[in-house]
């Protein structure tokens, strides 16, 4: 019995972990956008080649720039939202423990 309740807690902790990870993970859509845009870039240069190789490289030179700019934006809007997270973790744990003799 008791077995079976730490089994469902536990289930419960993950369930949550994941919950409060999706809207997380939004931050990364941007970065899979302009992923696909660069992937797309690179792989018919050699029509950009065939008009003004120049231009071509340039454009590919400047995307990517800009993805890992993109990146490295994604990466720390990531763990920034982590960190609030986690001080909005400690603060509940310890309003609820301050108002627990209240209730």
């Amino acid at each position: 019995m008791v077995s079976t309740l730490r089994l469902c807690l536990n289930l419960n902790t993950q369930v949550k972990n994941a919950v409060n990870l999706i809207p997380q993970l939004l931050a990364f859509l941007p970065l899979l956008v302009y992923t696909v845009v660069v992937i797309n870039d690179f792989a018919t240069s050699h029509i950009g080649e065939g008009i003004s190789p120049s231009h071509t490289i340039v454009l590919l030179l400047v995307n990517s720039v800009f993805w890992l700019l993109v990146l490295a934006l994604t990466t720390h809007c990531f763990i920034v939202w982590r960190k609030l997270d986690d001080v909005w973790r400690e603060y509940g744990a310890k309003a609820y423990e301050d108002n627990r003799g209240i209730a």
